[in-house]
C-alpha cells in the first residue's frame, strides 16, 4: 500500500511547494512536506530573492532549503543585522556560508569581506 501511495504523496508535496502554500505554513509542517519531494527538487540549485537580493542556493543545504521553500530565514537575526550595519563602513563575515549577511551588507553600501572555509559553499 505504501508503494502505491508514495508517488501521489510526492506529487501532492510538489503541488503544495509550487503553489507557494509552504510559505504560509509553519516551518515544521513545511519541512514535513518538503522532505517528501522527489530528490531532484530537493537538491536543485535555485536563485531566490531575499530582502531584494538575488542569492544562488542549494535546496539540499539547510539554509538554502528554508530560503527556497519557506521564505524567511531567521527574521529576527536578519533585522538585527540590518540595524547593526547602519552607518558602518566595513563588515567581516567569517563563516559566511552562502553569503546571506554579506549580501545584506553590500546592499546597504558597506564594504564587505566574506570568508567561508568550506569550498563546497563558496560556489554560492
Amino acid at each position: 500500500m505504501k508503494k502505491i501511495l508514495k508517488p501521489f504523496i510526492r506529487l501532492a508535496a510538489l503541488a503544495l511547494v509550487v503553489s507557494g502554500v509552504t510559505k504560509l505554513l509553519s516551518r515544521r509542517l513545511a519541512f514535513a512536506i518538503i522532505v517528501r519531494l522527489p530528490k531532484r527538487f530537493q537538491l536543485a540549485d535555485s536563485i531566490v530573492r531575499y530582502h531584494g537580493i538575488k542569492l544562488k542556493v542549494n535546496a539540499g543545504d539547510s539554509v538554502g532549503r528554508v530560503l527556497k521553500f519557506v521564505d524567511a530565514y531567521k527574521p529576527v537575526h536578519t533585522s538585527f543585522m540590518e540595524t547593526l550595519l547602519v552607518g558602518k563602513k566595513l563588515f567581516f563575515d567569517i563563516g559566511a556560508h552562502i553569503g546571506m549577511y554579506s549580501a545584506l551588507a553590500v546592499k546597504q553600501g558597506v564594504r564587505t569581506v566574506a570568508i567561508e572555509p568550506d569550498p563546497s559553499l563558496c560556489q554560492y
